[in-house]
């Protein structure tokens, strides 16, 4: 199990990406930099989820209303609410 050694901080991992990409949290380095805005990251990947906040295209939509989403995770999170 690999832990963070910063004071007060209780993150632990197996996995030494996981670790990594925490460590650089509290060291600030976020190499990743949106073009519309002054976001920045540690990732790619949070980089390409950010972007979506930008766009008008919402790829999730519930089959049993008109509500659409950007992120998978708010649709998943509509239809638990609504149990559709």
């Amino acid at each position: 199990m690999l832990r963070c050694s910063e004071p007060g901080c209780q993150f632990a991992t197996q996995h030494r990406h996981h670790f990594h990409y925490h460590m650089k949290g509290h060291t600030g380095e976020k190499q990743y930099t949106c073009s519309k805005c002054n976001y920045k990251c540690l990732t790619r990947s949070m980089l390409v989820s950010h972007e979506k906040c930008h766009s008008y295209v919402y790829r999730y939509r519930c089959s049993s209303c008109k509500f659409s989403a950007k992120h998978a995770h708010a649709l998943t999170v509509h239809i638990e609410k609504w149990n559709h």
